[in-house]
């Protein structure tokens, strides 16, 4: 399962793909789907999420796609902050109409290894990966914070496999059991809850921490190898695009490569 909770975690938008996501996307019969979209002729026209934490590092790799496929390179910025929270629908009728008309691909989704995209999207090679991390005020693991801290209250992003593995850990019990599992949407309730003194610790994936005042925490640990706390990030096409997407996917390895 996938969080495509395109976050703009900003919010709840984090395309991640999440069962609860997924679950709220309208079916739409494919004759009432657009079927052609404009010749964009030498362009390569990537969406890119405003608001979201890899939103510079999505530019980046916009522009040099273009660079290595010879095209010219257009960032098309969408802004879908206030959509993920206002329709009941999420924002995958904001995509569809992206990928129809403005663009080729969507940058930034965040995925898991285990996934499952809706029928009508596709998706690259991720093209980075980043942790989630354990924030806290001294803690430099989940044991040292049992140690110091055995009821602590510890928050996990909800609707992630991350928050679904802190669950398994409780309940096992041992030194984790006395755990309290305070689950947030959006990393901006993680530190109001982690000033108000509410949370002693929560887990957070690592570029999020740049959008946020470093004021709440005071240490940054890794999470243990049990978590699978990595998350690769990649780009959105139609599933009639497996052609583009092979094209760009050749284009995306060339750059890892160079890294």
């Amino acid at each position: 399962m996938i969080t495509f909770v395109f976050s703009l975690i900003l919010g709840a938008l984090c395309l991640g793909i999440t069962g609860a996501a997924r679950a709220q996307e309208p079916w739409v019969a494919p004759e009432f789907l657009a079927q052609s979209r404009p010749d964009f002729g030498t362009r390569l026209p990537l969406c890119v999420l405003k608001g979201s934490p890899s939103f510079e590092r999505d530019v980046q790799t916009a522009q040099a796609l273009a660079d290595v496929l010879l095209l010219t390179s257009q960032v098309v910025e969408l802004d879908l902050r206030d959509v993920a929270h206002q329709s009941q629908d999420g924002v995958w009728p904001e995509i569809r109409q992206a990928l129809a008309g403005r663009c080729l691909g969507v940058m930034g989704a965040r995925l898991y290894g285990a996934q499952r995209l809706p029928d009508w999207l596709i998706a690259s090679r991720p093209y980075f990966s980043a942790p989630y991390v354990l924030v806290s005020q001294a803690a430099q693991s989940l044991d040292d914070l049992a140690a110091s801290h055995p009821r602590a209250q510890l928050g996990a992003p909800l609707y992630t496999p991350i928050d679904l593995s802190l669950i398994t850990l409780i309940e096992a019990g041992g030194r984790f059991g006395g755990f309290q599992r305070r689950p947030f949407d959006r990393p901006e309730i993680a530190r109001a809850l982690m000033l108000a003194g509410a949370m002693d610790a929560a887990i957070l994936w690592e570029p999020d921490l740049a959008g946020l005042a470093p004021d709440f925490y005071q240490t940054v640990a890794p999470m243990p190898p049990s978590f699978d706390a990595n998350r690769d990030v990649a780009i959105l096409f139609r599933s009639t695009d497996g052609a583009l997407r092979a094209n760009i996917d050749a284009a995306l390895k060339v750059l890892a490569a160079e890294e």
